[in-house]
């Protein structure tokens, strides 16, 4: 294996998470017939270069929904390339017993729990799991990756950066108690209390915007299709086709809600081409929580878990931040564990 090659392949994974990947590729290429690799989410196919570097001899079926592998990164011909959902390919390939499973495709919790739901009949017990990006950032994949280990279905589990490697002992599905306990201890962890307060003055300093009806915001339009906008339009139920950039604002009479942390920039930009700033009512971080936060005191977070299609997310939603006190509701407002948890568990938006 040429490490000094291995370091250097294009991807987002830094360089000590390639090389723990690479020493479990070459576990999983000591078995018999050289080994077998399952990967669900080939990307550019940065991940399988490493794999197939460090392991010349395995077997590498690499899965993703569309086919954008970059021959500048990987040659194809190295690989077995399906082009598909986990799902497709399990049905196609029933009998696989893969030496190592990685998981790095969709990191909505949704996504994750598929992804793994559908492949993990296809390790062998015992065999390798691994996750990518098990971080707050990525918290959909975190409450996934730390619940299957509090659950001992991953156990020996050893984490270099946001890569998570350890060996299937369990198989199945962490039951919904093992989730809720690790959403709890998150919600302990978890400090942003400095941003949300930064966030709070951010919105106050632009026009005092305070919590607007649905039907405000049903009659007017949504800047910022980003994460935030989307959660923002995602919560109040607005279609898509209300949700613009900054450069297709059009209407000057009509109420926008800027949902960006971008503001100042595109606040300069509107009123340069005509609109009032009297007229666009600036969306933050905390402003996103508040509404979460009144949604938790009032329904028990049905609204919230209604914007979710998987049961088990409801469950979570309603059981894990429904069932929480009052005072720990307010308490995860204000550390900005809420927004976290809407915002990056994997929101249809």
């Amino acid at each position: 294996m040429d490490v000094l090659k291995l370091v250097d392949i294009p991807g987002l994974m830094s360089r000590p998470e390639r090389l723990f990947l690479a020493a479990a590729a070459v576990e999983a290429g000591t078995n018999a017939g050289g080994g077998t690799i399952l990967e669900a989410g080939s990307g550019y196919g940065s991940s399988a270069a490493v794999m197939r570097l460090a392991a010349p001899s395995a077997v590498i079926h690499t899965i993703d929904m569309n086919d954008v592998l970059s021959p500048a990164i990987l040659d194809r011909t190295q690989v077995l390339f399906h082009e598909g959902s986990a799902r497709d390919f399990r049905l196609a390939h029933p009998e696989l017993a893969a030496d190592f499973l990685f998981i790095d495709a969709d990191h909505s919790f949704a996504g994750v729990l598929t992804d793994y739901a559908e492949l993990f009949s296809l390790l062998r017990p015992g065999g390798l799991l691994g996750f990518h990006d098990v971080c707050f950032e990525h918290y959909g994949v975190k409450l996934f990756g730390d619940a299957l280990t509090r659950g001992g279905h991953l156990t020996g589990a050893v984490q270099v950066d946001t890569l998570r490697l350890g060996r299937l002992a369990k198989p199945g599905l962490p039951d919904l108690g093992i989730f809720l306990e690790t959403l709890r201890e998150h919600a302990g962890l978890f400090d942003r209390s400095e941003h949300m307060r930064h966030e709070q003055a951010r919105s106050a300093g632009h026009l005092g915007l305070g919590l607007p009806s649905a039907d405000e915001v049903r009659e007017g339009y949504v800047i910022g299709k980003g994460e935030m906008g989307k959660a923002f339009a995602g919560y109040f139920g607005l279609p898509r086709e209300r949700l613009l950039h900054s450069w297709e604002v059009r209407d000057v009479s009509a109420t926008y809600f800027l949902c960006s942390h971008e503001t100042t920039k595109i606040m300069q930009y509107l009123t340069s081409m005509g609109l009032p700033e009297s007229r666009v009512r600036v969306v933050s971080d905390h402003c996103l929580s508040w509404l979460y936060r009144q949604d938790l005191l009032e329904s028990r977070g049905e609204r919230l878990a209604s914007l979710f299609a998987d049961p088990l997310t409801q469950d979570i939603v309603r059981q894990g931040l429904g069932g929480l006190s009052d005072w720990e509701k307010e308490s995860i407002h204000r550390s900005g564990f809420l927004h976290l948890f809407i915002t990056r568990l994997g929101y249809p938006g």
